[in-house]
């Protein structure tokens, strides 16, 4: 009888073989390996400041008919037969596009623009009723955007960006985009009075004058430096434009502090002493003027801005946006107020209409001329076009110091502050395709689509503001699609047919 040593069974408690180990290891790191992974491509997704990535949340709509805000997102995209012929290797239209799902299309009855004025510039590339954006297909197609540069040519976004092509402002509009000196009487008067010779590049001695304060306020954004806002705006306004500033405050200016954004008119100073009382009492009626020491005139909207720039970073740098506009603007302060609230995550941004590889003129008899000892290039850095843009609290001290060390400030603000000055300072710029800064037909249908609408007088301000909040939009009833006469004439033999047997 054969005896076998006893063997006691191995314990649960003891520790697996080395190999079970290394292997349980092994899975262990993989896991977390593809776990920070997906972490990081959330973080990624959801943080950037670039807006190429980032979506939008969508704008609500004000509901024209009771004036109560319903949220929700546009379903009335519009349809647009446009025909983009260029080359076929650039002119591919991108689907499904994250950014393009959030960015709502502008109509093509916005712009009150000539048919026949296009004509006569031939532009087969893109017309004046459509410069910003074409949109092909039905109402719940995907919608296309188009990058166009300053000669016309549909330009491809790279593939970082997700294949999305963005809308950019064409310099054969430019005089749509920018206001036009001349055409003010009341500057005119002025200027006449106390002759003043504009400059195209500035000094220190002017750059200076832009840091004095006449009228200021000291409380600016509040608690922190505004670091518990979302909005201000601040409205670029002429010393003299008393009904512009006036129509704003009965309307978007109004909606605007009724949304919770602070709210300021900065003026330059005027050698006028009754329009210096009259703006001295018109603050002390409203409280919400800023008036800076230099010269109040279009040639100075440079300085205008580096005073605004300022007085940002001293008192409102931790604010999360600030929205520059001109006076002559009609706004749709719903979507503009919702665009601060619900994307909290840029940094050190310009949003805004984008201008890109705009060439600077040399012509002394234009405009907006612009000097070799100002700018040599030949080319302006990408910027964003002066009548209304966004910016973020924490860019305004990087492009104040940037500007305010400048050897040669230029006086087309827009294409300094927003393009050079940017560029220096390391300031991103971003395109928003409901930012438009030109004139457009706005109505009860047209103005759920857009952001900004630019030279609108304050009467026409008042009356659009009572026509969009008082009227419903009532979309055109689509034609009753008729039968073919072949099928009324192949109809005729199958009745006869049937006729023929019950007979």
């Amino acid at each position: 009888m054969t005896i076998t040593s006893y063997q006691p069974l191995q314990s649960f408690a003891q520790p697996p073989p080395p190999q079970q180990r290394k292997q349980a290891f092994t899975f262990t790191l993989m896991i977390m390996t593809v776990a920070f992974a997906t972490l990081l491509t959330i973080i990624r997704l959801t943080i950037s400041t670039d807006l190429t990535v980032q979506t939008f949340a969508p704008p609500t709509i004000f509901d024209v008919t009771n004036a109560n805000l319903r949220h929700s997102v546009p379903n009335n995209h519009v349809q647009d037969n446009s025909i983009v012929k260029s080359n076929e290797k650039r002119s591919k239209l991108i689907n499904n596009h994250k950014l393009l799902q959030r960015l709502h299309p502008i109509s093509n009855e916005i712009d009150g623009t000539n048919r026949q004025q296009q004509k006569q510039q031939q532009q087969p590339i893109i017309n004046k009723q459509n410069r910003s954006m074409i949109v092909n297909g039905d109402r719940n197609s995907s919608q296309k955007l188009l990058n166009v540069d300053n000669v016309g040519k549909v330009a491809q976004s790279s593939s970082t960006s997700g294949g999305g092509i963005i809308l950019t402002a064409d310099q054969r509009y430019e005089k749509e985009y920018r206001d036009d000196p001349e055409t003010d009487p009341i500057e005119s008067r002025i200027l006449a009075k106390v002759p003043r010779k504009p400059k195209l590049v500035f000094d220190k001695i002017d750059l200076e004058e832009a840091k004095k304060m006449r009228i200021d306020k000291s409380e600016g954004c509040g608690e922190g430096n505004g670091s518990y806002a979302d909005l201000m705006v601040i409205v670029n306004s002429a010393a003299y434009n008393f009904d512009a500033r006036s129509a704003i405050r009965e309307t978007w200016g109004k909606f605007a502090v009724e949304r919770g954004a602070y709210f300021y008119f900065l003026v330059g100073s005027t050698d006028e002493k009754t329009i210096q009382d009259r703006i001295e009492s018109e603050d002390r009626r409203y409280n919400d003027m800023l008036q800076a020491s230099f010269f109040d005139s279009y040639h100075n909207l440079t300085l205008k801005t580096i005073s605004m720039m300022r007085w940002v970073a001293d008192h409102c740098s931790n604010i999360r946006y600030v929205l520059k506009v001109d006076d002559d603007m009609m706004l749709n302060m719903q979507h503009i107020a919702d665009f601060a609230e619900i994307n909290p995550n840029f940094h050190r941004v310009i949003i805004g209409k984008l201008a890109k590889r705009w060439r600077p003129h040399r012509d002394r008899r234009n405009k907006w001329y612009v000097p070799m000892a100002a700018f040599g290039g030949s080319f302006f850095p990408n910027f964003v076009t002066g009548p209304a843009y966004f910016f973020t609290g924490d860019a305004a001290r990087p492009l104040y110091e940037t500007a305010f060390n400048d050897q040669s400030p230029l006086y087309l603000e827009d294409v300094y502050m927003t393009g050079i000055v940017a560029e220096k300072a390391g300031i991103k710029r971003f395109n928003h395709a409901l930012i438009r800064n030109i004139h457009l037909q706005v109505n009860e249908c047209t103005y759920p689509k857009l952001m900004t609408s630019h030279k609108h007088k304050p009467d026409e301000i008042r009356s659009l503001w009572k026509l969009v909040y008082s009227k419903k939009c009532i979309p055109p009833k689509p034609t009753p699609t008729n039968t073919t006469a072949k099928t009324k004439v192949a109809a005729v033999p199958v009745q006869a047919q049937v006729q023929s047997k019950k007979t």
